[in-house]
């Protein structure tokens, strides 16, 4: 028997969270933008910092792949 506690995720997976969590983050910056108060404000840079973050990593890791290959 196989142990697939470290097995990778499936190439499936990944390509379908890879558009259901921006979509995601997309539509809570736009809830977020709509809502005046201080801790929508607060809440609204903060996801769209992270929202940033993760195109960047995404470009590196997707440059790093490219070197290697």
């Amino acid at each position: 028997m196989e142990d697939k506690s470290n097995a990778e995720p499936s190439p499936k997976a990944i390509r379908i969270l890879t558009y259901i969590i921006p979509i995601f983050l997309i539509g809570l910056i736009l809830v977020l933008k709509n809502i005046n108060t201080a801790a929508a404000e607060i809440s609204f840079y903060i996801v769209a910092v992270g929202v940033v973050l993760l195109v960047v990593f995404s470009l590196i890791k997707n440059r790093k792949n490219r070197r290697k290959n």
